[in-house]
């Protein structure tokens, strides 16, 4: 082989071996970014699965504990719930917690007051023991020497527990509700990071310019949805024609806008975002979700990116 011949042949090779690492670099560091983002998607998944198990630990066993206290109690509350008529008092309201006496369990209105007889022997009605404000107003009547109970400290032991239970049951009903909530948030807030992926895809059509074209992808998407919220706004707020003109220059960017994201390219997509500025790009959430990227981004790729 000739001399010039030879050079052809390694100079070929060289532009091909040139094009080929740059394609293949474009590639892998979608890929790599790509990679991380699924992987820290996945760990946010895992945490809040474990935390929801580890915060069932903690609340649910005391949550049954506590409401076996409360049953035993109503249990007991049952069999002190006697008792014996003494005056008929000025609020005929107060005697609806009462059943009918079982010497007149066919009575009529009784349970009203006006027909319940000094000496008769009667029971609460079962719903008493279901709130503490039942139980609150017993002691009222109590106190106010309308009833004896005939079972005087059991009652009293029972009807404290009741309400000291179902107050600490409540406690621990808001507090697993809470944790859960909380718990939930923070899954939610991690899978917002699912915008870095479609970036990544997105970008690696620009794989010359991979670390802006990233950028430029979530700028974009934020732009795009932050747009389609405003032009699917109700359009009670306009009322003049500069405001309804305005009103149709978002709606026709935002239908540009979907446009671009059918068919993504990375010039176009530079051309809405310029339109937009730093309208939604400076709002407080996207920007704490681009740290994130970023972080996870930098970890990644070894690279720092910036808004």
């Amino acid at each position: 082989m000739k001399r010039y011949e030879k050079v052809c042949v390694v100079l070929t090779a060289l532009i091909l071996s040139v094009a080929t690492s740059t394609g293949a670099y474009g590639i892998s560091k979608s890929q790599k970014v790509a990679d991380a983002f699924e992987s820290y998607l996945e760990s946010v998944n895992a945490t809040y699965d474990a935390e929801l198990l580890s915060a069932a630990n903690l609340y649910e066993p005391q949550i049954k504990s506590t409401q076996t206290k409360i049953n035993d109690a109503k249990s007991r509350f049952l069999t002190a719930n006697q008792v014996k008529v003494l005056k008929q008092g000025e609020s005929r309201g107060y005697w609806g917690n009462f059943d009918c006496p079982k010497t007149r369990p066919d009575c009529i209105y009784v349970d009203k007051g006006a027909l319940f007889q000094i000496g008769e022997i009667t029971t609460f009605k079962s719903f008493i023991t279901d709130k503490n404000e039942y139980l609150d107003e017993i002691d009222i009547i109590l106190n106010l020497g309308l009833i004896e109970i005939i079972n005087l400290t059991t009652f009293q032991e029972a009807s404290k527990t009741i309400r000291t239970e179902t107050l600490n049951l409540n406690t621990l009903n808001q507090q697993y509700k809470n944790t859960q909530n909380s718990i939930t948030s923070k899954r939610d807030a991690g899978l917002n990071v699912e915008i870095a992926l479609l970036a990544a895809q997105r970008a690696a059509k620009t794989p010359s310019s991979y670390d802006k074209a990233f950028v430029a992808a979530l700028k974009f998407e934020q732009n795009r949805v932050k747009l389609n919220e405003l032009a699917s706004t109700p359009w009670r707020y306009i009322n003049s024609y500069k405001a309804l003109s305005s009103a149709v220059s978002v709606t026709r960017l935002s239908d540009q806008a979907d446009i671009v994201a059918e068919n993504y390219s990375y010039s176009r997509a530079l051309g809405i975002n310029s339109s937009c500025g730093t309208t939604f790009t400076n709002d407080s959430s996207f920007k704490s979700l681009f740290a994130l990227i970023a972080t996870i981004y930098k970890q990644a790729t070894k690279v720092t990116i910036k808004l």
